[in-house]
C-alpha cells in the first residue's frame, strides 16, 4: 500500500484510539507516533494483505508486504499532492 497506505491506515488508527492516559501507560516507554509506526501500522497492513491473497497466513502476508515494500512507495507515495489523501 506504500506510504500513501501507511498514513491513511495510521491517521485510520488514530481516529479509532485517541491518545489517552490509559494507551499512553500501556505502551510505555513507547511514544504514541512509535508505537503506530513500528506496531501497529505494519500489523494492520499485514491483515489486509493477507485479506487481499485470502486464502492465506498472516505470515505469508507479512512477507508479501516485506518483498513489495519498495515497490508500495514508488506506486503510492505519500507526498503526491493527492488532495483526497489531503484530506483523511
Amino acid at each position: 500500500y506504500g506510504d500513501k497506505g501507511a498514513a491513511i491506515i495510521e491517521h485510520t488508527l488514530i481516529a479509532l484510539f485517541p491518545a489517552s492516559a490509559e494507551l499512553t501507560a500501556a505502551i510505555r516507554p513507547l511514544l504514541l507516533a512509535q508505537f503506530m509506526t513500528y506496531f501497529m501500522v505494519p500489523y494492520v497492513a499485514t491483515l489486509l494483505i493477507a485479506d487481499d491473497y485470502s486464502p492465506t497466513t498472516v505470515v505469508k502476508a507479512h512477507k508479501i508486504m516485506v518483498a513489495s515494500s519498495d515497490a508500495g512507495s514508488l506506486i503510492h507515495p505519500a507526498n503526491d499532492d493527492d488532495a483526497e489523501l489531503e484530506e483523511i
